[in-house]
């Protein structure tokens, strides 16, 4: 086990998704963790699933679009260990943005910029961003 990793960690996976110059985020719907916070779509990684099987599924669930996994972009692990996040690059295949309630009250699509200066968007996005910024230069 990693070192930073508690025993009952949460092993995720968020999806970067983009058009142009934005990326689709949504708002966490009242039901889920972090209500009301911005964040690129994901979720967690259930039994026999691979990381790219997950954010599939997450991303059909939560805004009803049909993608493509892509490569691994980043790992993050929160502070206490209970908490383990990959960002993913995906492609959009198809499907109509259709928000599911019971997880997604909103989505837009934003730019790095709007991702940056948005008070709502979960922290960890952000060194995300500084990553992957810097990967692409």
């Amino acid at each position: 086990m990693n070192p930073g990793l508690s025993e009952n960690c949460v092993f995720g996976v968020v999806g970067v998704l983009e058009q142009g110059d934005r990326m689709l985020m949504i708002q966490r719907s009242e039901l889920v963790l972090a209500p009301g916070k911005w964040c690129f779509p994901g979720g967690t990684i259930e039994k026999g699933e691979t990381p790219a099987d997950t954010i599939v599924r997450e991303i059909r669930e939560e805004v009803g679009l049909e993608v493509e996994a892509g490569r691994k972009l980043w790992s993050w692990i929160r502070e206490d260990g209970q908490l383990n996040l990959e960002w993913w690059s995906v492609r959009l295949l198809g499907g109509e943005l259709e928000l599911n309630p019971k997880e997604v009250q909103a989505a837009k699509w934003m730019t790095e910029q709007e991702i940056r200066s948005h008070s709502g968007v979960l922290p960890n996005n952000i060194p995300f961003l500084d990553h992957y910024r810097s990967e692409s230069n």
